[in-house]
């Protein structure tokens, strides 16, 4: 055993277990069982596309072990449900206790499975534990005991538990009522931190610096909830905060797969920070002190599988505190999972049926002992926040840009580089593709004042502003003590300003533009500071010679031959990728979650990529989403995890020479350059969601396919729907709206197109646009046929008659042989943005579900 574990690794003796329920989490599951694995429901802030992501993996997995597995989830844009390798797909709300409960009764279930389900699924276990109803029925849940799924929806006696283990916790008490908590903020003094017992929906930490905030975070967190009852924390805001993943196996074996560290204190939600990785400010001492603390807590809750510790670490007094335990599947583990290339959900679904580290076998990509390695980088990578506060200023609509403990942003970017530098710009340019406010002198109108709030109380812009106190000459101990970010990130912050400079004072210079590129700087970057065009600067730079080389992303930073087909770019002299097949498409992606698409954009590019794979097309995918379905390893054959500016892509296409490249249709600016290069673009149409839906107006829709390749009526009718916000619903009874036309003007080329007629005035048409992605997911659950398959069939020339078919049979169609509802969800952006006016219509939704009375088997053609 000591030969097949990595340094660091940790054989413990098994535990003894707080009772017969906890031995359960680590006792081998049968093959003989029944698995219901629990989706994660609709997609909301904190929730992105990392556990759909992490439930098509273990869904392989269970089907390599030959599992009996059943899948149930309800939201639209879930690729698992699609793609569900052998298992059953039951379309219901995994959310609803009655549901669940049917499900099991039904597909006489044995084991549960929630730990890619997110809250979601931990929440619905709760309460069927607390109703005995699992124990009743004999169901164990694999990877932990009942005890510590209790313990995860009850941060009173999660706490308790650590205490008991000896771990450091905020003081906190549990009150329900408003007078109970008033007296507890006087006790600890403010401010304090307010948070739900056992909440609906994401659980907010919400910071009260006086009795007024106080008073209104009660009144939110009581309404939230589901016991009426609150936290209220001591507040550590200010404290440096420390993400620790670590991985146990049924034997005790412990692996640490990574730490991050957020450059923004505890004050700040760690969502919406910039978090490095590996960590940059830790002394080694204090790295393993808080690497053994994970261990002993994932050894307490005799975790089986991955576990999440966020710390809070206080240099000053050689402390911490343990803020948050996540014994499943999180954005943390996809992060960490993006920036090494440990296969983390594949081990993780090993591990949980009881199969010991050791034991796990991965695909040949990976070294023999792989899942036995703790990972090691070589590179830096930082995730970067989205925020969209710039969609609800645009409707006329003033937010609270300030950043607190609350979730405000609603996705991120990574980048990576071989120095923290580099990372960092990469990360900033992944984000801000296509917003012309990210240049250097953005702030430069500023005033003083104003600077010295936003240092104090940062805004979403923070990084910029940082840059630009540098620029008025604060020092970076003056700038550390108003922010409460570590010095050393100034140094660094110190280093971009100094090379952009120095690459302004050096117009024209090859040195400089080497140099510039080599820290991460894009063309558009240095045009901006030479005051010339990006293609004037990239011209130059193909003409020096200077051009990208790629880097592997690995977990054993080459210590073992690995053949992970993952990289990013630098500029350096050795280029580790190699060109793959003739026969090769490219596969730009939507990117970061965005409001309005969400979910639907990723669910639609990946759908899109499997397709190809199919079709026995190498596929290359560019993305820089920490939490995408499209970067699955088994999904595709080539990762470059890079930004999307049009010259990273140009620098990919010169050394893969794709035979196609496949681009979301929004891209409007890169599909021009491409198409200028007389490069074989192919676009996935689309289009925002109409005015009428922004506004949320009621409105008719026919959804038709058009193009003259396929041997069908053009175009083709493919559906009828009928939109009384927040519901979507596709119809099985001719609405009674006209038929249409191809019309040049508005069908350019092949794709979906939606027609929408008033639904008054004698069904009046109003517009006709390319079909929004989020309406591929009601069109393809609802319907039980994979539309946007066939769509990459038709624009490769490969339709089949069973195609032509499903085109030809037209609309009314549906999975349940009624009417199939897609509902909005709400994204609380009121709440969240302190927004003057109502934030609705469809570009400021996040997720939805698909409305069900009754739980049922749901099955596709794809």
């Amino acid at each position: 055993m000591a030969e097949e574990t990595s340094q660091g690794a940790q054989t413990t003796a098994q535990l003894a277990a707080f009772n017969q329920a906890e031995h359960s989490a680590e006792k081998t599951a049968s093959v003989h069982q029944r698995l219901l694995v629990i989706g994660d429901g609709p997609n909301d802030f904190g929730h992105e596309t990392e556990l759909d992501a992490a439930t098509y993996q273990t869904l392989s997995v269970l089907h390599k072990h030959n599992y009996d597995t059943v899948y149930l989830n309800n939201n639209p844009f879930s690729f698992s449900m699609e793609n569900a390798c052998g298992a059953t797909v039951i379309m219901g709300d995994p959310s609803d206790v009655a549901t669940v409960r049917q499900v099991i009764e039904s597909e006489h279930i044995t084991s549960i499975v929630p730990t890619v389900g997110g809250l979601t699924a931990m929440r619905t276990v709760e309460e069927l534990i607390a109703h005995d109803y699992l124990d009743d029925k004999h169901i164990n849940v694999l990877g932990m005991p009942l005890t510590t799924v209790r313990l995860i929806n009850n941060p009173a006696l999660m706490n308790q538990t650590l205490r008991d283990l000896g771990e450091p916790v905020i003081t906190s008490q549990v009150a329900s009522t408003t007078s109970d908590a008033f007296d507890i903020a006087r006790q600890v003094g403010f401010p304090v931190i307010v948070k739900s017992v056992a909440p609906r929906g994401e659980g907010d930490r919400v910071l009260a610096e006086n009795a007024d905030q106080l008073d209104a975070a009660l009144s939110a967190a009581f309404e939230r909830s589901r016991t009426r009852q609150v936290i209220v924390d001591q507040s550590i805001v200010g404290l440096k905060e420390v993400s620790f993943e670590v991985l146990r196996d049924a034997r005790g074996t412990e692996l640490l797969l990574g730490a991050m560290e957020d450059m923004d204190p505890v004050g700040i939600h760690a969502a919406d920070s910039i978090e490095v990785t590996p960590i940059q400010t830790l002394t080694d001492r204090e790295y393993q002190k808080l690497r053994q603390a994970a261990f002993r807590v994932a050894r307490r809750l005799h975790i089986v599988g991955v576990m999440h510790v966020q710390f809070a670490l206080d240099p000053v007094l050689d402390n911490y505190f343990i803020m948050k335990v996540n014994p499943y599947y999180d954005r943390v583990s996809a992060m960490l999972s993006r920036a090494s290339g440990y296969p983390i959900a594949l081990v993780a679904a090993n591990v949980m049926t009881g199969i010991s580290l050791p034991e796990v076998r991965l695909s040949s990509r990976f070294a023999k002992r792989t899942a036995l390695i703790e990972p090691v980088l070589d590179h830096v990578v930082v995730r970067f926040p989205i925020f969209a506060f710039d969609e609800a200023e645009r409707r006329g609509v003033k937010v609270d840009r300030q950043l607190t403990t609350v979730q405000k942003s609603v996705g991120a970017t990574l980048g990576i580089g071989r120095s923290l530098e580099e990372a960092m710009l990469k990360a900033m340019r992944a984000a801000h593709y296509h917003n012309r406010d990210f240049a250097f002198d953005a702030l430069a109108k500023l005033s003083d004042n104003d600077l010295i709030q936003q240092l104090i109380h940062p805004h979403d812009n923070r990084m910029m502003l940082l840059l630009e106190a540098i620029r008025r000459g604060y020092q970076s101990d003056e700038l550390a003590e108003l922010t409460q970010i570590d010095e050393f990130y100034f140094h660094k912050l110190r280093n971009i300003y100094n090379l952009e400079v120095d690459i302004a004072a050096h117009s024209g210079s090859e040195e400089w533009l080497q140099r510039a590129k080599y820290y991460g700087f894009s063309d558009g970057l240095i045009a901006q500071l030479w005051q010339t065009n990006a293609d004037a600067v990239m011209n130059q730079a193909h003409t020096a010679g200077i051009i990208p080389t790629y880097k592997t992303v690995e977990p054993t930073a080459g210590e073992f031959s690995e053949v992970v087909p993952t990289f990013y770019s630098t500029y350096e002299l050795e280029n580790e990728s190699r060109p793959l097949a003739d026969n090769t498409a490219l596969v730009v992606t939507t990117g970061a979650f965005r409001l309005g698409d969400g979910a639907a954009g990723e669910y639609v590019m990946s759908t899109v990529i499997s397709e190809l794979h199919q079709q026995g097309i190498k596929t290359v995918v560019v993305n820089n989403n920490p939490n995408a379905i499209s970067l699955i390893p088994q999904l595709t054959d080539k990762q470059y995890l890079e930004p999307q500016e049009i010259s990273d892509i140009l620098g990919i296409i010169d050394l893969e020479h794709p035979r196609w490249v496949f681009v979301p249709g929004n891209r409007l600016k890169l599909i021009g350059a491409l198409r200028l290069r007389h490069i074989n673009v192919i676009v996935i149409n689309k289009d925002k969601a109409s005015k009428a839906a922004q506004d949320g107006d009621q409105f008719l829709t026919r959804i038709v396919y058009h193009t003259n390749k396929i041997g069908v009526a053009d175009p083709a009718e493919v559906a009828q729907t009928d939109y009384h916000a927040p519901t979507h619903r596709l119809v099985v009874d001719n609405q009674g709206v006209p038929g249409i036309d191809a019309e040049p003007g508005s069908m350019r080329q092949s794709g979906f197109y939606n027609t929408l007629f008033s639904a008054f005035s004698g069904h009046s048409r109003m517009v006709t646009t390319a079909l929004p992605f989020p309406e591929f997911g009601l069109l393809n659950k609802g319907t039980g046929i994979n539309w946007i398959r066939m769509l990459v069939r038709a624009l490769l020339d490969k339709t089949t008659a069973a195609d032509r078919r499903d085109f030809s049979q037209g609309p009314f169609i549906t999975a349940t042989r009624g009417d199939v509802e897609m509902v909005d969800i709400p994204a609380d952006l009121d709440r969240r943005w302190h927004a003057n006016l109502p934030l609705v219509g469809a570009q400021f939704k996040l997720g939805a579900k698909i409305n069900v009375k009754f739980p049922y088997e749901f099955k596709i053609i794809n």
